[in-house]
């Protein structure tokens, strides 16, 4: 890691180092821009969801985004002001040379890529393409909703012949998309799925929804697009029994149709935390309670540490043997006083077999950095602190480390790696 203290001079030396060099598996994030497309998203977003205005005017004035200038300032040997940032970042560093320094000090050994972020993908790096940054190649999540969307435009907007909304119609939108779901499963660059259902109609999903109830909401919403000039086909709370019942019947085959004998692909859902555009309502992680019994050998991982539902994730991850909690985007997208705070609280109960972590980096290379740093830094500080009041010893705390950086999730996602080689 950039030197964020030094090891030698910590008053837990040993723990220091575990934090500072143990190698991570990031079990979720999304693709690298490419060089000409880069300039495109605003290096703020390594920090915050807003967008717009509210990005651009306002998001610097931020404690994360204090906080991440001063780590970058100390990265690239510059100012910690965000003008002179972006000038020595995006006017005189390479690109390639952004992505080199960033995950050399991150220490990450695998990526997990969400690589179908919506009206982003053709601007991105494929995530094959950073290979050449990481120590193991890497692997990618499916995006459900992505699958759904084109299933449905493929029946009623693939042909200029047009297709009648019924009942048939509806269950070939499902076989096209169940269809693609099972190849998922078979390819074994896929360790994943991922649900952004939160965004779209909020996390009360309904396994009981019946095919009647999906059809007439897709009567309407399959009209409304024929007589719209927006060739948007994005899925909304307006058809919440169909996208209910096109994702029971994902979780029916994934749980069904396991790889090899016994790997059944897990699912990470989007909770809490997100941009304006998510139902802040209904993205509490609890509203998958019906969901997680329905499906009880259907690994669930909820995404983000269900900010500001943390406390509440850890439950649901205590008591659910099939539920996981990850811990990522916090890092760097809230302060470290919130970062600690949420940290301690998915230590209360959650079983530290459980934890995952991850940067959910996106666009810019800056923001796997600063993700592995400020994880590693509060970790060990929050860690020592339960060491002095006696919860834990030092050995404990190491070995938690190395959990929920690397070992948990090469146990989940089936990675087949070693720390040991990985060191």
């Amino acid at each position: 890691m950039a030197p964020v203290m030094c090891i030698d001079q910590a008053e837990y030396p040993t723990l220091a180092k575990v934090c500072f060099t143990t190698p991570a598996i990031d079990n979720h994030a999304h693709n690298i821009c490419k060089e000409e497309t880069n300039h495109k998203y605003p290096i703020e977003s390594i920090f915050s969801e807003a967008e717009g205005t509210a990005l651009t005017n306002y998001a610097q004035t931020s404690i994360p985004a204090m906080t991440a200038a001063s780590q970058l300032a100390t990265l690239y040997l510059c100012e910690s002001n965000w003008d002179h940032l972006k000038e020595i970042v995006l006017g005189q560093l390479t690109f390639e040379d952004r992505c080199k320094v960033c995950f050399g000090y991150s220490k990450i050994e695998m990526v997990l890529f969400d690589d179908l972020l919506f009206g982003a993908q053709e601007d991105c790096n494929g995530y094959q393409w950073h290979d050449q940054f990481t120590n193991k190649k890497n692997k990618r999540i499916v995006r459900l909703e992505v699958l759904m969307e084109d299933a449905i435009r493929s029946v009623f907007f693939g042909s200029n012949i047009q297709t009648e909304v019924n009942i048939e119609a509806l269950n070939r939108c499902r076989d096209v998309f169940v269809r693609e779901v099972y190849k998922s499963i078979m390819d074994t660059e896929v360790v994943a799925f991922k649900s952004i259902i939160c965004y779209r109609s909020g996390l009360d999903v309904s396994p009981l929804t019946t095919p009647e109830e999906a059809l007439k909401q897709l009567v309407p919403w399959i009209a409304g697009l024929r007589n719209s000039s927006d060739s948007t086909l994005r899925l909304n709370k307006q058809t919440k029994c169909l996208n209910d019942w096109l994702l029971t019947k994902a979780f029916e085959e994934i749980s069904t149709h396991p790889r090899g004998s016994d790997f059944i692909l897990p699912v990470q859902f989007h909770v809490g935390l997100g941009d304006k555009s998510v139902q802040l309502t209904k993205s509490r992680p609890s509203y998958l309670q019906t969901l997680i019994e329905h499906f009880p050998n259907l690994p669930i991982v909820l995404l983000h540490a269900c900010y500001p539902f943390t406390r509440e994730a850890g439950y649901l991850a205590s008591v659910y043997e099939n539920v996981w909690l990850d811990f990522g985007e916090i890092f760097p997208m809230i302060s470290t006083i919130g970062q600690i705070s949420a940290v301690k609280e998915m230590f209360e109960v959650c079983p530290t077999g459980k934890l995952l972590w991850s940067s959910d980096a996106h666009f810019h290379p800056e923001g796997f950095y600063l993700a592995s740093c400020q994880a590693r830094t509060v970790l060990y500080h929050v860690l020592v602190e339960m060491i002095k009041i006696k919860s834990i010893d030092e050995s404990q705390a190491n070995e938690i480390v190395k959990k929920v950086l690397f070992l948990n999730s090469n146990g989940l996602y089936r990675l087949g790696l070693s720390l040991e080689d990985s060191k």
